[in-house]
């Protein structure tokens, strides 16, 4: 296999799981808001912002 092959491989295998990171972090504050107070669902919605944001980033280096 050469690097341009090994590149697009780890590329989709990379895509995949970042997809439902991204997903769940939609999800997440949804189902939360009704179980937690209003000082830890803000610190919860920023734990699932910089989850995104890393997600993003890992994604976007990856295509690059």
């Amino acid at each position: 296999m050469n690097g341009e092959a090994f590149g697009e491989l780890l590329r989709h295998e990379m895509n995949n799981p970042l997809t439902g990171i991204l997903a769940t972090r939609e999800l997440l504050p949804r189902r939360c808001a009704a179980k937690m107070t209003a000082g830890s669902l803000a610190a919860a919605a920023n734990a699932f912002e910089t989850i995104a944001a890393l997600a993003v980033r890992l994604r976007e280096t990856s295509a690059a």
